[in-house]
């Protein structure tokens, strides 16, 4: 049997390589910055979560090659057919997750939830994206304001997040919550 010896003076420097492994990794997520890719009503909803509409081929390939590890998908069963996302998303090593939201009546704090579960599993770079953006802010607005309780802020989140149409229907699933 042949013995390994490790010199001990070596181990320093190979500690020292994983913490400064570990920070990057750290500082990329924190700093994650797809500004310069053609992403349909991009917003950025903190350090590592982008809001847009639907990304093309070229995006989301792009997008990995700047470092994003998740891709969640809000739109609906058949909604979209221009190509095989998830498996785009998967052949690019990133994880992909769907959460249907086919319209305004999936706007609800169960969704937001869940939407609000996917995102706190990793805190790497994570885009969120449905049509236009919209249910992602409406789901996030909801999120926010289960956390809370502030009506202004939480749609203001939404805003930021994307929400537009479906900002009344938020209103109004809070209002029915708030009523009960």
């Amino acid at each position: 049997m042949q013995t390994i010896k490790l010199s001990l003076n070596k181990m320093p420097s190979i500690g020292l390589l994983c913490i400064t492994l570990l920070f990057s990794t750290i500082t990329c997520a924190d700093n994650f910055d797809a500004s310069d890719i053609e992403l349909y009503q991009a917003k950025k909803v903190d350090p590592t979560t982008l809001s847009a509409g639907q990304p093309s081929e070229q995006a989301l390939t792009e997008l990995a090659n700047k470092g994003l590890v998740n891709v969640i998908n809000l739109r609906g069963e058949g909604e979209f057919d221009g190509f095989d996302e998830a498996k785009l998303v998967n052949s690019l090593n990133m994880s992909y997750q769907s959460l249907p939201i086919a319209g305004a009546a999936d706007i609800n704090f169960e969704n937001a939830a869940k939407l609000d579960a996917m995102l706190n599993v990793s805190n790497q770079p994570t885009l969120v994206h449905c049509g236009s953006g919209n249910r992602v802010g409406a789901l996030m607005a909801l999120s926010h304001y289960a956390k809370n309780g502030d009506l202004e802020q939480a749609l203001k989140v939404g805003r930021d997040a994307g929400m537009t149409r479906l900002e009344d229907k938020v209103v109004e699933v809070i209002e029915l919550k708030e009523a009960k």
